[in-house]
Formats: C-alpha cells, sequence, structure tokens
C-alpha cells in the first residue's frame, strides 16, 4: 500500500510531480553538480512552466487557495561513498513520458560533458525517474 495512492488531484490540475535521482561518486563537488544538473532540468521546465503556473493560479482563485507556485526542488544527500541528488519537478499529464525522456538525455549529457562527474565503482552514473 502506497501512501500516493491516497493523493486525489484538485480538480483543474493536470500535472503531477517527477523525481530525478542521479547518483555520482561521492568525491564529486556537490554544490556545482546540483547547480549544473538543475539547471539541465530548468532549461526543459522553462518550456511548459507557464502552463503549470496558469492551472495552479486557476485552482488558487476557484478554491481561494493559497499556495506556493510549483517550482523545482533539488536535494543532495551522501549514502555509503555516492552522492545522491534527487530533482522534484513537475509535468503535464499528457506529456509526462517525453518530458521526462527529454530531462533524462539532458542530464545525461550535461555529466558527459564534464570529466569532474565521475562514475559509480567504475561504472556509468546511475539514473533513476519515478513518480513522486
Amino acid at each position: 500500500f502506497q501512501p500516493s495512492a491516497m493523493f486525489k488531484q484538485f480538480p483543474g490540475l493536470n500535472y503531477t510531480w517527477r523525481t530525478l535521482t542521479v547518483r555520482l561518486a561521492g568525491t564529486v563537488d556537490s554544490a556545482e553538480a546540483e547547480q549544473r544538473l538543475l539547471g539541465a532540468v530548468e532549461a526543459i521546465y522553462a518550456e511548459y512552466r507557464e502552463s503549470i503556473e496558469r492551472q495552479h493560479q486557476a485552482v488558487q482563485s476557484s478554491l481561494d487557495l493559497h499556495t506556493p507556485e510549483p517550482r523545482l526542488e533539488s536535494r543532495v544527500r551522501f549514502s555509503d561513498s555516492n552522492l545522491e541528488i534527487a530533482i522534484r519537478y513537475p509535468v503535464e499529464n499528457g506529456h509526462a513520458r517525453d518530458i521526462d525522456d527529454r530531462i533524462s538525455r539532458a542530464v545525461i549529457r550535461e555529466i558527459e560533458r564534464d570529466p569532474n562527474f565521475k562514475s559509480l565503482n567504475g561504472g556509468a552514473p546511475k539514473i533513476e525517474m519515478k513518480a513522486g
């Protein structure tokens, strides 16, 4: 049983939240890695941000509910000898797969662009996408 299964979408909202998690070697500069990966996600989110913000404003007006506008969120944590960066972003329901694909590709390009983004245990950095 997942707590998220109890979540009910507000009428008028046609977006959901996704989380991208990237695991890199623990020797990577965490602040730089977070900034660069967040920038890669932000570049794609900027293309549809207005639609998400319009939906959010419409729901706030109709329900007289005041909440912060949807925005990207990032978290950094160390686990074992790895660095984990999680970026949470909203996606429009009908375009989630396409947006996830584009974001994954942008993040991979960013990782490949910099030799300082070291691999994990001699392998490639790990990227995980999930709803929520």
